[in-house]
């Protein structure tokens, strides 16, 4: 789009990285770009946790990316990008994002990107037109955020994930000061495209007083726009989306808005300039009026009848310029002047007449009627003074009285008219020199007379446009007069429930008085007893330990890191109390936690190995039931034994049947309930050490393994295939080390403690 940003500021709030292209092309178009980032992009607090997340890709079956920084950060951790899973972009931007590492619709068919403006309310409702129940998502965002789309997907059946690649942080400084020189002479424009980037750059803005002076704000949805104007920016606009096209086009659009408003006041202010007003209209009139009887010896005698048309068309579509809006006519009768003065004095006409009997009669109408006009225009351009309109009277004395005067100058003018054809009868026609002469005065009298009709004409508009204007008064005093009848009754009212208000205060200023009373007593036990820096402390060791709990009994570490830093941010903002040892303390633990590294695949894989084993040992044969077989196979092997050893001929004599009573004890069965009992004990030891192991309890683990190894190998047919791999599942546990400890908070809370306690005033004061 072509654009002239010449003489036009634009502040571009974007991260540095993110900015250059919108500048660049401000700066092609002539106008002025100044980079004030809002916020700036930087890892995340715990990448190693959100690298770990991101390598286990196949869990998940899509991929939603919240901006362009997701997907950068996400290739910063080491995210390969599948082509074999879905992709879910919140706009175009993040979409060009993904088409830079390979995911495009040539090479995936599961790309789904929200419509303009781009926005986490259009991505849901884009969503709810796919079937995304039991799909797993991963949302690659950063720190903070509304997380709307998780809880839109989970109502959608999804099963949703957060990690966060990226945050954003406060710049330390704004360079407002350029900002602040340029906009004293030129317009500026602010681009904002989030609500964090507005809240952060709100208080610059403030102290730099540039508020109101910023010409227009430009904003990337209707969201944003109303948390602007929550925040005190005044009309701002609307662009299509967040993206730098679309950004450009609301810039582009305002600056062309601009150029043709200073083309309009342009046009507005010839046309002022070129306007004449009541007064110099008429001026003209009479001075045209005037070099016309100079004018008449000459040897042109008079002008032609196209001239004079030309002229009346001129005055009385000058004339007509005043009449169109009463408003505008009243206007034009306060700005006449109060007085005369020597310009405006009524114009003479002399003519040299031959004095012939009946001439002076004539020339005497004429002069009569002449003088009429001028009294009439003296009347109509110096009317009395007008008083200042006020509330609730109003007097029009004055415009009755030019009314009436100016009909009053009509009608003598129209008398002499009518008379004049009749005094024009009666000169002296004798010699046709004196006839000729009187022939030409008559003539150029009739002219003064046409102009004085167009004259009277324009008299008569002026009285219609006085008419209206008395009117147009007329209403509005009317209306003030109900105006203030309405005022009048409000104030009574008002008055009224003044009274009863008072009443009310009365009765409770006994109560409140007792109430702050009140009030001031508990203050000064609380001022005697604690202070907010109590509150704060009380504050600090809750946190952590809070995180105690989350590292002990729950192994998380990431919310145990976020504990941790938020204790150490209050700790360091109490200056009554040094914290020193504490915060080192706290800063120990946190970088212990961060280069902690659980096996906690390691701890599932063995626990679903326990869980196995116990589902096994239910059907397993126990070594009583194969008792009686093994015997059976003893007895055979001996025989075989005995048989080895004989001679060829010895072998003729055994095959000799003999039959002799042997009397053998077999070995003693157990009891079936017994076997039962054994099966199930191995069963609640097996799942002890499970759960141990889960719970982060090594020892526990342990004694429940070797317990359930013991009672296997005791009573369990070992010949089984099932029972000789549970043994050697269990041998590989034992020989496991799941002693590995997390950090410990305790010393940190201990510190904490013991500073609070040196803070503590001697002697119980």
């Amino acid at each position: 789009m072509k654009a002239d940003l010449r003489q036009i500021g634009v502040i571009v709030t974007r991260p540095e990285a993110q900015a250059e292209s919108l500048l660049n092309r401000i700066h092609e178009h002539g106008g002025k770009g100044f980079l004030v980032p809002a916020l700036a992009i930087v890892n995340a607090r715990n990448s190693k946790g959100a690298k770990r997340i991101l390598s286990q890709s196949d869990q998940n079956d899509y991929f939603l990316f919240t901006s362009p920084n997701s997907v950068i950060f996400a290739k910063k951790l080491g995210f390969k990008f599948p082509v074999d899973k879905g992709y879910i972009s919140i706009g175009l931007g993040t979409e060009k994002a993904l088409h830079a590492e390979g995911i495009t619709h040539d090479v995936n068919d599961k790309i789904i990107t929200a419509p303009k403006p781009y926005t986490s309310e259009a991505l849901i409702e884009t969503l709810k037109s796919y079937d995304l129940a039991d799909q797993s998502v991963l949302i690659v965002s950063g720190e903070g955020g509304r997380r709307l789309l998780g809880d839109a997907l989970t109502e959608q059946g999804a099963k949703t994930k957060y990690v966060n690649v990226y945050r954003r942080v406060k710049p330390k400084t704004f360079a407002l000061e350029p900002v602040t020189t340029y906009i004293k002479e030129h317009p500026v424009l602010l681009t904002l495209t989030s609500s964090e980037a507005i809240d952060t750059l709100l208080p610059a803005l403030q102290d730099a007083e540039l508020m109101e002076t910023i010409d227009a704000v430009i904003v990337g949805s209707d969201r944003l726009a109303n948390h602007a104007i929550d925040v005190g920016f005044h009309n701002p606009i609307v662009a299509q989306s967040a993206l730098e096209d679309d950004l450009w086009d609301a810039i582009v659009t305002y600056s062309e808005s601009l150029t043709q408003t200073d083309n309009n006041e342009a046009t507005m202010q010839e046309n002022n300039d070129t306007k004449k007003t009541p007064k110099e209209e008429l001026e003209s009139i009479e001075t045209a009026d005037t070099v016309g009887a100079e004018s008449s010896n000459s040897p042109a005698k008079n002008d032609t009848p196209e001239k004079k048309s030309s002229a009346k068309s001129d005055v009385i579509g000058a004339n007509n310029k005043k009449t169109n809006k009463a408003n505008k006519a009243k206007k034009e009768f306060v700005e006449m002047p109060l007085g005369p003065t020597p310009e405006e004095s009524t114009p003479v006409v002399t003519e040299k007449v031959v004095e012939k009997k009946g001439g002076g009669i004539a020339w005497l109408a004429c002069a009569i009627a002449l003088g009429s006009l001028g009294f009439s225009s003296y009347l109509y351009l110096n009317p009395p003074a007008p008083k200042s309109v006020e509330t609730p009277a109003l007097d029009t004395s004055h415009i009755d009285n030019a009314i009436a005067t100016l009909k009053g100058d009509l009608s003598s003018v129209q008398s002499q008219l009518q008379t004049l054809p009749k005094t024009a009868e009666k000169v002296d026609l004798s010699g046709l020199d004196s006839a000729q002469k009187a022939i030409e005065n008559l003539t150029k009298k009739v002219d003064n007379l046409t102009v004085i009709q167009s004259q009277n004409q324009k008299m008569e508009s002026m009285i219609e446009a006085l008419k209206e204007a008395n009117s147009a008064l007329q209403t509005d005093f009317n209306d003030q007069k109900v105006l203030l009848t309405g005022i009048t009754d409000l104030a009574k009212d008002a008055s009224k429930r003044a009274d009863t208000l008072a009443v009310e205060l009365a009765q409770n200023k006994i109560t409140q008085d007792s109430t702050i009373i009140e009030a001031r007593e508990l203050i000064k036990t609380i001022k005697n007893t604690t202070d907010l820096d109590t509150f704060k402390l009380a504050e600090i060791e809750y946190l952590l330990k809070f995180a105690k709990y989350k590292l002990e009994y729950e192994r998380d570490t990431d919310s145990a890191i976020n504990v941790l830093e938020t204790a150490k941010a209050r700790m360091a903002g109490i200056e009554a109390i040094p914290f020193t040892v504490a915060i080192g303390h706290v800063d120990a633990t946190l970088e212990m936690l961060k280069t902690f590294n659980d096996n906690n695949q390691h701890r599932d894989v063995t626990a679903a190995k326990l869980f196995e084993i116990t589902k096994e040992i239910a059907h397993a044969p126990l070594k009583e039931d194969g008792a009686i077989a093994a015997f059976r196979d003893k007895i055979y092997s001996t025989q075989k034994e005995i048989e080895t050893d004989k001679a060829w001929y010895k072998n003729i004599l055994s095959s000799l049947v003999f039959v002799e009573q042997e009397t053998v004890e077999p070995p003693k069965l157990m009891a079936e309930l017994d076997s039962l009992y054994i099966q199930h004990n191995i069963q609640v030891q097996l799942s002890a050490a499970r759960l141990a192991l889960l719970q982060n309890m090594p020892a526990l683990h342990k004694d429940s393994v070797t317990l359930a190894r013991t009672w296997i190998v005791e009573y369990f047919d070992p010949r089984d295939a099932s029972v000789a791999k549970a043994v050697a599942e269990l041998d590989l546990m034992l020989e496991q080390d799941y002693s590995q400890a997390l950090p410990d908070v305790t010393p940190a809370i201990l510190a904490f403690s013991a500073a609070i306690e040196a803070r503590q005033p001697k002697g119980g004061q």
